[in-house]
């Protein structure tokens, strides 16, 4: 996730590096609820 946010870093889903990531896969009408962390 690039937020391009003052005050949010680029963050992953589900872990902490692009090769633990997890993984959304989108076939349709998809909800996925992604918290974002701030860099407070």
């Amino acid at each position: 996730m690039y937020p391009n946010e003052p005050g949010y870093s680029n963050q992953w889903y589900g872990g902490t590096t692009f090769a633990t990531a997890t993984v959304v896969s989108v076939t349709g009408d998809v909800t996925v609820d992604i918290p974002l962390i701030a860099d407070l």
